[in-house]
């Protein structure tokens, strides 16, 4: 009997600890929060977001708030 408590509690922890959970980035601006994949900084004046399916958006830093 303990051995099978230790075997599921063994499962259930290595389970959680292996999923993934990505929290996604944000950028809030006076239009609201937009949520992106992956934001970094561009060589210019740009925030660059990266949306699923690589889709590009371009945020002036000026217009961030958050």
């Amino acid at each position: 009997m303990k051995r099978l408590v230790l075997v599921a509690l063994i499962a259930i922890t290595t389970i959680g600890m292996n999923a993934n959970v990505s929290n996604p980035d944000y950028v809030v601006t006076e239009d609201g929060v937009t949520f992106f994949n992956k934001v970094k900084y561009g060589f210019s004046y740009y925030l660059i977001g990266v949306k699923e399916l690589s889709k590009k958006k371009k945020l002036k830093r000026d217009d961030i708030t958050s």
